[in-house]
Parts: structure tokens; C-alpha cells; sequence
């Protein structure tokens, strides 16, 4: 027997069947390797797919959102302009509407005037043949009889008359009416004034309730300083207008055109004075009287002054004063303001 052959050709068989099995193991771990390795493969892939997935989501909500909001803004400027072209659009209505309403009232007044002035050329039409005597009528209403108008301030001032004017009342109380009456039906009757007419007597009446009242006003206390400017400017006044005339009555004839404008405004002031014991006249020409103007001024005043008559008959002229404060009135003519004003 072979025993020894039996046990080495099993052995044999043994390390055939090992070496088989290993082989199989190690073939089936290179298939577990391979396949874990294409499942982590697959398994990259897909996350990196959803990371992708997930990036493309949020970029296109993000471009969704932009899009929604330039949609948006895109809206409002249109509703803005809308509603600014709205407003444009209701502006020019009112514009038009106000347009035609004022074209309206151009009309009416338009037509206005027409009629009134048809009316006038139709009251001076009837008018025309009574404008002298309305004339004649107004003359007489507003020129006041120095006689007349002496004999109502005696007759009223007489010891004798009780019947008054109240200064406190107005010329329409009852009372001055009845003084009116009383003075209309005297002066009527009285011998001395045959000619009179009662519009006349009536005039002066009511000028010499003028007269009295003023006085009254003046007479109070807080009227006094006003009351001694009133006469200071009066005063004035008419020393500038008797300067005006005794200048022109001495005129040469090539002073005729400057002198044309001259005013009594333009004259200066006389006002009362005393120099070294001697009373006359402190002079303050105007302040806006143009310089050639007053050169002609001084040059007729020396010519009036060289007249003994003149200087017989009035005051001595002591000084030249600080100008007059004085300001020029607003209702002088252009030729007026050009040629003897100054320039303020």
C-alpha cells in the first residue's frame, strides 16, 4: 500500500480548494470595492446634481425677485405719470375754463362802458343849449359876495340874534337848519341887499358855518398844534404867491420860456425874523428848485429891489436861511419836473 501518495494528493486537493477560495474571497472583495466605489461615485453625483438643482432654484428665485421688482417699479412710474399727466390735463381745463370767464367779464365790462358812454354823449346832447346858463348857475353858487357874505357873519354875530350855529353839530342838524332859515328869511327882507337871490344868501351861509366850525376845532387842545400850522402854511403860502407875481411883472423877454414853469411852489419862504435889531424877512429857498431857476430867481428879486416903490412896501430881506423842508407835490407837469427841478 501507498499510503503516503493518498495524504500528499489530499493535501494537494486542500491547497487546490484554499487557493480557489481565496482567489473567490478576493475576487468578491474587489467586487464589494468596485461597487462601493461606483455607489459613492453615483452618490457624488447626485448631491452634487441636488447642490446645482439647489443653486439654479436660488439664482432663479433671485432673478424672479429682480424681475417682480423692476415690474414693479416699472408700475409706479407709469401710475406716476398717469396721475401727472391727470394733473396737466385738469390744470389746462381750469386755465381754459378761467380764460373764458375772464374773455366773459372783458365782454360785460366792454359793453359797460358803451352804454355809459352812449349815456353821456346823450346827456350832452340834451344838455348842450343849457351848458352856459349851468355854467353861469355854478359861478354864481361858488363865488361868494364879499357883501353878502359880510352881512350874514354881522347878522349873526349881532348882540341881538339868539339864533346860533352850533359848531359841536353838523350844518344838518335841526338846529342849524333853523339858524339856515332864520339867516335866509333876514338877509331876504333886509333893504340893503335888494339884488340878493337865495342861492347866493344860502352859499354864504353855509361857508361861513364852515368858518365857524373850524375855529371851534381849532380851539381845542389837542388840535392847537395843528391849527398854528395850518396858519404858518397859509402864511406862507401866500407870500410865495405875491413873490411869484411881483417876480414876473419884471420879466425881460428872454427869461419868458424858463419862467413859464415857475410855481408858487417854487418860490421860497419868507419866514418873520430879527437880525442885529433888525425885523424882516429870514429867506429858505426850496431844496428841489433846479439851480438856473434860482439864479433867475435872484436876478428878478435884485431887479424888484432896485425899485423904491417895492422896497417901500416891503419887509427887508435879512438872510438866506437852511433850505426849506418842504417837499415837492406830485402834480407838477414833465415840463415842469425837466426844466426847474433838481434831482433828489
Amino acid at each position: 500500500m501507498n499510503v503516503p501518495h493518498v495524504e500528499e494528493v489530499c493535501w494537494t486537493e486542500k491547497e487546490t480548494r484554499v487557493k480557489q477560495e481565496n482567489e473567490e474571497l478576493v475576487a468578491v472583495t474587489k467586487e464589494v470595492e468596485s461597487e462601493a466605489v461606483t455607489v459613492k461615485k453615483e452618490e457624488d453625483a447626485t448631491v452634487r446634481n441636488e447642490k446645482y438643482e439647489t443653486t439654479n432654484t436660488v439664482f432663479g428665485m433671485k432673478e424672479k425677485g429682480e424681475e417682480e421688482r423692476g415690474l414693479i417699479n416699472i408700475a409706479s412710474l407709469q401710475a406716476g405719470e398717469k396721475k401727472l399727466l391727470n394733473a396737466i390735463s385738469g390744470l389746462s381745463h381750469q386755465l381754459t375754463l378761467l380764460g373764458a370767464d375772464v374773455n366773459k367779464q372783458f365782454t360785460v365790462v366792454n359793453s359797460r362802458l358803451l352804454s355809459i358812454e352812449d349815456r353821456l354823449a346823450v346827456l350832452e346832447s340834451k344838455n348842450c343849449a343849457n351848458c352856459v346858463e349851468e355854467t353861469n348857475s355854478k359861478k354864481r353858487r361858488r363865488v361868494i359876495n364879499p357883501k353878502i357874505a359880510e352881512a350874514v357873519r354881522r347878522l349873526h354875530n349881532s348882540e341881538t340874534n339868539c339864533r346860533r350855529y352850533e359848531p359841536e353839530e353838523g350844518l344838518t342838524s335841526p338846529h342849524n337848519e333853523a339858524v339856515t332859515s332864520y339867516l335866509l328869511g333876514a338877509m331876504s327882507a333886509s333893504l340893503d341887499l335888494p339884488d340878493a337871490d337865495n342861492d347866493t344868501i344860502v352859499s354864504a351861509c353855509k361857508t361861513y358855518y364852515e368858518t365857524v366850525r373850524r375855529s371851534f376845532r381849532y380851539k381845542q387842545p389837542d388840535l392847537a398844534s395843528q391849527a398854528e400850522a395850518v396858519r404858518n402854511s397859509a402864511r406862507s403860502r401866500s407870500r410865495r404867491k405875491r413873490l411869484l407875481e411881483a417876480r414876473q411883472s419884471v420879466l425881460a423877454e428872454n427869461e419868458v420860456d424858463l419862467w413859464k414853469c415857475a410855481t408858487i411852489d417854487l418860490m421860497s419862504d419868507e419866514e418873520d425874523g430879527i437880525i442885529g435889531g433888525v425885523s424882516g424877512w429870514i429867506v429858505r429857498p426850496p431844496s428841489f428848485r433846479s439851480q438856473e431857476l434860482t439864479d433867475l430867481c435872484a436876478t428878478l428879486q435884485s431887479r424888484l429891489e432896485a425899485i423904491p416903490k417895492y422896497r417901500a412896501t416891503h419887509h427887508r430881506r435879512l438872510q438866506n436861511g437852511p433850505n426849506s423842508d418842504r417837499m415837492p407835490v406830485v402834480t407838477y407837469s414833465s415840463e415842469a419836473a425837466n426844466g426847474n427841478f433838481t434831482v433828489l
